[in-house]
């Protein structure tokens, strides 16, 4: 038999994922007005408010609360919660490419890079760690760094190669040789 209070925790988790996809499918279709946004974000944490942080579903907890927080363009409170987050479940990349999404809005990059570079201790099969690494060393000027972590990217997914042409965080290395140069290597 299932107990009354495990159901009212799934149900609560549920609506915290529910308002949070709402608002990220709000982003993809032009966008929700902030009202709209913001009414939803406050939703999913009052959702989130009710729950016991039980151990078994801490990480979740955090992970749904840091990305309501981020949306919401919160940074500050996100990268609290989302270094908790990453604390109870540090194999997670998602969290950590999060993370460093709300410190480039705080305009920390050396935190947005650090932050990655612990990222790469672990298996990154999507190649998004390096992607990221290669756009924020990009931003921050170190063209060699950049290019290093943009091949491994390449090397893990060479899909990522159709996001570069649309990414601002390349512009200040666009015009640099060995940019161009990695840009024409033919897969």
């Amino acid at each position: 038999m299932v107990k009354p209070e495990r159901v009212r925790r799934q149900q609560l988790m549920r609506q915290a994922e529910g308002y949070l996809e709402l608002c990220l499918a709000g982003d993809e279709w032009g966008g929700a007005t902030t009202a709209v946004r913001d009414r939803l974000v406050d939703r999913g944490l009052e959702c989130l408010e009710e729950l016991e942080p039980k151990p078994s579903i801490r990480a979740h907890l955090f992970r749904l609360r840091g990305q309501l927080l981020r949306v919401a363009e919160r940074f500050d409170m996100a990268v609290d919660v989302l270094r908790q987050a990453v604390a109870a479940a540090p194999g997670d990349l998602s969290l950590y490419v999060s993370l460093g999404w709300c410190y480039k809005r705080l305009n920390r990059l050396d935190l947005a890079i650090e932050i990655l570079e612990q990222a790469t201790d672990f298996e990154d099969k999507t190649g998004i760690i390096h992607y990221n690494l290669a756009c924020y060393w990009a931003l921050a000027g170190h063209v060699t760094v950049s290019i290093r972590h943009l091949a491994q990217a390449f090397e893990i997914d060479a899909e990522l190669r159709d996001l570069v042409a649309n990414e601002s965080d390349f512009d200040p290395i666009r015009e640099h040789p060995d940019f161009q140069s990695l840009m024409t290597v033919i897969v």
